[in-house]
């Protein structure tokens, strides 16, 4: 079943969405993107940061991916980190040139940036009757200036993203911007608790506060 129950053959797939696509990593990368409309069951507010990993980075990973995955990673290919709003990060490996990338799961960020192990596998149906040649999971990605339009093939997941605090602000301003990008289905607007979002730096500002009172104290 695709997005809100609805049949796949009812909803836009991977094939159609990376169709004239365009997309350019450069364009994406050290900002917060929020997360304003997506087509999947109901989750909860999202926000991604990508960013080129650094030669330690790729190290690093090599070592927990290689052996571990359904597919082998292509480290000559180029190479996206994605981080959520929970620092849960994924590898992403570029594998056509229309923004399509395999997605490998990692496990949460450590202090120092690494990765300190695998994340669960997800796998899908697919990927166990041929093992050889399906990863994880695959994704597309493109630019529908100014905003990130992502979509999860096995998942039947797709989201548009803006750069946080550039996303539109009402129902009517989001109908407008999803009648450009021409994506069948149904899907569900997400609302910001700005409050919200403003205690939560709050509280993470004085944890880190205390953190390092506390490396003083010990």
């Amino acid at each position: 079943m695709g997005p809100s129950g609805m049949s796949f053959h009812d909803t836009t797939n991977c094939s159609t969405f990376s169709k004239f696509g365009r997309f350019n990593p450069y364009s994406v990368l050290h900002e917060k993107w929020f997360v304003f409309f997506y087509w999947a069951h109901p989750r909860p507010l999202t926000t991604f940061l990508f960013t080129f990993p650094t030669a330690n980075h790729t190290k690093h990973l090599k070592k927990i991916l290689d052996g571990n995955t359904i597919l082998p990673v292509m480290w000559s290919a180029r190479q996206i980190l994605m981080e959520d709003q929970d620092k849960e990060v994924s590898l992403l490996v570029e594998r056509g040139d229309r923004g399509e990338y395999w997605n490998y799961p990692l496990y949460k960020v450590d202090r120092k940036g690494l990765f300190d192990a695998l994340a669960k596998h997800e796998i899908p149906d697919s990927a166990k009757t041929n093992p050889i040649t399906i990863p994880s999971l695959s994704l597309r990605m493109k630019i529908e200036d100014p905003y990130l339009v992502m979509m999860f093939c096995e998942e039947y997941y797709a989201t548009i993203m803006a750069i946080s605090g550039q996303e539109p602000t009402t129902l009517r301003d989001i109908k407008a911007e999803l009648a450009t990008i021409k994506f069948v289905g149904k899907g569900r607007p997400v609302w910001r608790d700005y409050e919200g979002e403003k205690e939560k730096i709050k509280l993470e500002q004085e944890a880190k506060i205390q953190e390092e009172r506390d490396k003083y104290l010990n």
